[in-house]
């Protein structure tokens, strides 16, 4: 059976639900809609990429949903990881 990921920092699960809400993995409107330089979003990105084992914000993206560390956006948003 497969080792299932780590789970990831804050950080990096805010990234992925900004990035879930508004439908882009793109660095510019996330910095703006975060409030944070683009430099910090692609950096956050890569450590997301490393700790998580893909090579790409899409992968990373479906990690998450495929683990459920989105949750349900209709219902709040994030899950907590245990």
């Amino acid at each position: 059976m497969p080792e299932r990921p780590r789970p990831l920092p804050p950080a990096i699960l805010s990234l992925i639900a900004v990035a879930a809400e508004t439908g882009t993995t793109r660095s510019v409107p996330l910095a703006d809609r975060l409030g944070v330089s683009v430099h910090t979003v692609r950096t956050t990105f890569k450590r997301g990429f490393a700790a998580a084992g893909v090579r790409s914000r899409s992968e990373l993206l479906m990690l998450a949903w495929r683990e459920g560390w989105l949750g349900d956006p209709h219902r709040g948003g994030l899950k907590r990881q245990m």
